[in-house]
């Protein structure tokens, strides 16, 4: 049996002093967030911002300085290459996140204390700038190396190599088995594999050896004719070629 230990994120701790308060930055009525109540959005570390009609510019000016905050457009570069994040309809024209660890963000003071009394663990940074996000994984079994420590790779990697490891064919992915394949055994044969292969091999060997044997005898035979000899006896009687060779034949007629 091959068992993985996972999770989906880490999780990182509020830090009250670094609260981004939208409203010190941005008129309300600029702007939407995705969540008709925002309270209710869920996320306070990364942020969709639909800009009213002619308000984009205006409001990436505001908040492209902020501290504490990453300020992207949809089609930057950074998400589309290293978040993958850009091609749904649900993504807003301008994104911000928390640039580290602690950071929440809320429209109002208002929201900030009614939503963080008693938050001690939150989750939803940028997990390539806090490392704190990253999910642990541990794997044992049979399929895994022991004592190895990997580099880092993707969560969706694990899928594919979970479809390797039972010998099914995945679905279409994001993930990359190349990317986590040297978390795995070297292949080796199973018992009953080599068993028969061993088995095949020796027959295989020994009939060869057999097939040799016969054809060089055959060859020893008809290369040395036997000339005269006994049917009932098996004898080689005097005018073989086995006779000495000194000895005439008017010798041989003799004796």
């Amino acid at each position: 049996m091959n068992i993985i230990l996972t999770s989906d994120h880490g999780l990182g701790n509020y830090n009250k002093s670094k609260t981004v308060l939208l409203n010190d930055y941005l008129n309300s009525s600029w702007y939407k967030t995705g969540s008709e109540d925002y309270s209710k959005n869920g996320n306070r570390i990364t942020v969709n911002i639909f800009p009213e009609k002619g308000k984009e510019d205006t409001i990436y000016e505001a908040l492209r300085d902020v501290k504490y905050l990453k300020v992207y457009r949809k089609g930057d570069d950074y998400l589309v290459n290293t978040l993958h994040y850009n091609s749904s309809d649900r993504i807003a024209p301008i994104v911000i996140t928390a640039s580290e660890e602690g950071v929440l963000i809320f429209p109002t003071a208002a929201e900030r204390d009614k939503h963080t009394e008693g938050l001690f663990g939150v989750h939803g940074y940028d997990p390539h700038i806090v490392p704190n996000m990253r999910p642990f994984f541990i794997a044992m079994g049979p399929a895994f190396k022991k004592g190895y420590i990997s580099e880092h790779f993707n969560s969706v990697d694990i899928y594919p190599l979970m479809c390797h490891i039972l010998g099914i064919e995945p679905a279409p992915n994001n993930g990359s088995l190349d990317n986590v394949k040297g978390l795995l055994m070297p292949y080796k044969m199973p018992f009953t594999k080599v068993a028969i292969v061993i088995t095949i091999g020796l027959s295989v060997t020994m009939a060869a050896i057999y097939v040799i044997c016969v054809c060089y005898n055959a060859r020893t035979k008809s290369g040395n004719p036997v000339h005269g000899s006994n049917m009932i006896t098996g004898f080689t009687s005097l005018r073989s070629p086995t006779h000495h060779l000194l000895n005439s034949e008017d010798e041989d007629d003799e004796f």
